[in-house]
């Protein structure tokens, strides 16, 4: 017989055989990248980054806006003791090692909100129900071709993905906690539940504003979820936004403030930025702007096969 564990997110805390599992191959996955990583520049983008790091000037391509400038401020911290493409390098391989933390609490968090959270006592003959699903899913993610590979290369993508997942592993957990204490209880074991919900959610906000700072494309991948664990708090929801409006607000400033020194002033990074933006639309064959039978199914078999 099964029983159910207290906390829901018990089988993915830290100690736990998941936890273990991804400890194991965070080791042996930067443990597979520090050999092999990127010796030489590969592209105009990380021709841009490696120019960032002799000089941050984002209004003269030095990287190109949006200038990821928590990224580049890692880069010039590694450029001290190591070559320019080892420099932007080791950061994806690092933080790639270390999202399999981060992977493990997401896919935890989505077996507890779809209802699929494991038992306390499981078989031991099966992998899956032995290291649970949460742990194969992570596993997986990180053997996968796509992120594998990326790791490895002198640029922001694996670096932005991982500050990604920690503002979403933060986010989700923050849901979970909030579920554990009903409004209206009034116990005070609930309500200490709920402050520590709230206290993640302001969390959550300013790991997901600094994970723009990382990579501006965060952006579409935790505001969504921050929206949606603001709306969770119901009746709390309007002080919840203020809460998270003013961390997240905080969070932008730490790098957007050097961002705009460095570029000159607002207006001279903004003419930048615009014209940055203008160029991937017009200078690329995109199929939002090209649409057409041909090209889609040529999209889709570049993205899925």
């Amino acid at each position: 017989m099964t029983h159910s564990v207290t906390d829901p997110l018990a089988p993915v805390r830290r100690g736990s055989r998941a936890w273990r599992t991804a400890a194991v191959l965070a080791v042996l996955f930067l443990a597979a990248h520090l050999p092999f990583l990127a010796s030489t520049l590969e592209d105009v983008d990380s021709v841009n980054f490696a120019l960032g790091l002799r000089q941050f000037d984002p209004a003269q391509h030095r990287p190109h806006p949006p200038g990821y400038p928590i990224y580049m401020a890692l880069g010039k911290a590694a450029n001290t003791v190591l070559s320019e493409p080892h420099a932007l390098a080791i950061w994806g391989a690092l933080f790639g090692a270390l999202s399999a933390f981060a992977l493990l609490r997401i896919f935890g968090c989505l077996d507890v909100l779809t209802g699929e959270a494991p038992s306390a006592e499981v078989p031991r003959f099966r992998l899956a129900e032995w290291l649970g699903r949460p742990a194969i899913a992570m596993a997986l993610t990180m053997t996968a071709p796509l992120y594998w590979m990326t790791a490895a290369r002198p640029m922001s993508d694996s670096a932005g993905l991982a500050a990604t997942l920690v503002a979403q592993a933060i986010l989700l957990t923050a849901m979970i906690r909030r579920r554990e204490s009903p409004e209206g209880t009034g116990t005070s074991n609930t309500d200490a539940v709920a402050v520590r919900s709230g206290r993640l959610a302001l969390l959550g906000a300013l790991a997901a504003a600094i994970a723009i700072g990382v990579r501006s494309q965060a952006a579409w991948l935790t505001l969504p979820l921050l929206v949606v664990v603001i709306a969770d708090r119901r009746r709390n929801a309007m002080s919840a936004l203020i809460g998270a409006g003013v961390w997240f607000s905080a969070g932008i400033a730490l790098w957007l403030v050097p961002l705009l020194i460095a570029s000159g002033g607002p207006r001279t990074y903004y003419a930048a930025f615009t014209t940055q933006a203008g160029e991937d639309w017009s200078g690329v064959d995109l199929l939002a702007t090209h649409f057409g039978l041909r090209r889609f199914v040529f999209a889709l078999s570049d993205t899925l096969v």
